[in-house]
């Protein structure tokens, strides 16, 4: 069978591939680092097999032996049919359009060159699974993903769990079927806790335990202070003695002044030095701060006695929202169809996350004007972001987001949540699928009818997922302490032979 590797980069990936290989899995395509494609190359392991640098590929730029000038650029029915991949796609270039200079003909430019290449590549090295080490969100594997689906291609994603280290392979991002039929053979059973595998009662522990238990480490103080601090213009008092102590002073200077970054980027030079990203680290800077600066402005003192929805705003851009928000990639639109769908003596208090002043390009996930937009929507409250989201899951009469964590979170709490984009738990019984006012307003009616998620479900929920997630991790720092290298290798390479011959 031949397959098609996006976004594969490490040793232990290139080893879970030579497993496939003995299984007649043959890598006809590979998308990666070229550092560690050079090291591939020196054994010889993959002699028939096209590499492409991911850095190159995000700039339209064809992988070596390819000649894409035979390829034919897309036409109306193509473009037609890829219509909502163009409507997401496009804002995605946030990520890759790190000087916002791009202009709207510059991104549909562009995108038509992903769609004429990638097209092209599909139809000559004619793939029969695309395996994805992400949920695609990088703009050039987005179109490859949207492709395949359009092209009826077998797509195989991957993704880390929150559980541990489990790992859940799908097919869809906007279904998970593997594991919504997993659930639907469980979800009517009386499982208990003690069913469990002993890391997913651990993890149901945590939940149900002290907010300090169940915060996930993206949201812990620690996380947040350290991408503060990797945006900072010159390091802390506090990093500088602790380099002259270690003795490592030099080292760091030297680094400083003569070593450089590779970013996807849309540049054609996308190698930043470290002088060159400082300067606009500083300036995204300022512009994060102008925003926090307008939020404190409209925030108001929370009334928790009232009857609100509580909405936690995602960090931006993120696979988070783009592409598994869809049309709710624009959260204000969901703010606007929860106003439209309420009783008017409920509020819809507005939190923003932390992070969103934090991270490097989350500048381009916001604009100014974008919180007094928010204000101005009927009912809608800014709350302070140190309020805990704990407190605001335990007083609320139920939760809005895109897919965010809170949503899970208030299944453990039996707390309704309505959900308007696709993330991994969407098939849960006690979730309440939003896709327009209509849909909204039911789902407010449900609520007020007093309908909270059974907390049997969400066991039997957790059961579905420990007979389906695989025990295994992609990157060491997922990397679980109880199974070696060689069963982390094997559990992940005899999952995915499962999927493609599927």
């Amino acid at each position: 069978m031949k397959v098609l590797l996006v976004n594969f980069s490490a040793k232990i990936l290139k080893d879970i591939v030579l497993e496939l290989k003995q299984k007649d899995i043959e890598p006809v395509y590979w998308t990666g680092a070229k550092d560690e494609f050079d090291k591939f190359s020196k054994d010889n392991s993959f002699p028939n097999t096209i590499f492409h640098d991911y850095f190159d590929a995000v700039r339209a730029i064809p992988a070596l032996g390819v000649e894409d000038d035979k390829y034919d650029p897309p036409g109306r029915d193509l473009l037609n049919r890829l219509s909502e991949c163009e409507s997401l796609v496009l804002p995605m270039m946030n990520r890759i359009d790190f000087t916002n200079s791009m202009t709207t003909p510059d991104r549909k430019r562009l995108y038509h060159e992903y769609v004429k290449y990638w097209y092209g590549v599909l139809q000559e090295f004619k793939p029969e699974a695309i395996i994805f080490s992400s949920i695609p969100h990088i703009v050039y594997n987005f179109v490859i993903y949207c492709l395949a689906k359009d092209l009826g291609i077998k797509t195989i994603i991957y993704r880390p769990l929150q559980i541990t280290s489990r790992i859940l392979f799908f097919n869809d991002y906007k279904q998970y079927k593997s594991l919504a039929e997993a659930y639907k053979q469980v979800k009517d059973g009386q499982y208990k806790i003690e069913d469990l595998s002993q890391d997913i009662q651990m993890y149901y522990s945590k939940q149900l335990g002290s907010a300090k238990e169940a915060t996930p480490w993206y949201r812990k103080e620690k996380f947040v202070k350290k991408k503060s601090k990797q945006t900072e213009l010159i390091p802390g008092f506090k990093s500088i003695i602790t380099s002259i102590i270690k003795l490592t002073l030099f080292k760091r200077v030297y680094f400083y002044l003569f070593s450089k970054s590779r970013l996807f980027s849309i540049d054609k030079d996308n190698y930043y030095s470290f002088f060159r990203l400082k300067k606009w680290q500083w300036r995204w800077r300022k512009i994060r701060n102008s925003f926090k600066k307008e939020y404190l402005s409209l925030q108001t003192e929370v009334d928790l006695d009232k009857k609100f929805i509580y909405v936690p705003l995602a960090n931006q851009p993120e696979c988070s929202t783009n592409p598994l928000g869809g049309i709710y990639d624009d959260q204000i639109l969901m703010v606007q169809t929860l106003s439209a769908s309420i009783p008017d003596d409920w509020a819809i208090y507005v939190k923003e996350t932390p992070l969103q002043w934090k991270w490097r390009l989350s500048h381009m996930g916001r604009y100014k004007g974008y919180y007094h937009k928010l204000k101005q929507i009927k009912n809608v409250y800014l709350v302070p972001t140190e309020l805990s989201t704990y407190d605001m899951i335990a007083k609320c009469q139920a939760i809005a987001t895109v897919t965010g964590t809170a949503a899970w979170e208030g299944l453990f709490r039996e707390k309704p949540s309505l959900l308007f984009g696709y993330p991994w738990f969407m098939s849960c019984d006690g979730l309440l699928k939003i896709d327009d006012v209509k849909s909204c307003a039911r789902a407010i009616n449900k609520v007020k009818e007093g309908y909270r998620p059974n907390q049997q479900k969400v066991v039997n929920f957790l059961k579905a997922i420990d007979n389906i997630a695989i025990e295994a991790c992609f990157y060491d720092k997922f990397k679980t302490s109880h199974i070696s290298y060689e069963d982390n290798i094997n559990n992940i390479s005899k999952a995915l032979y499962n999927e493609l011959i599927k």
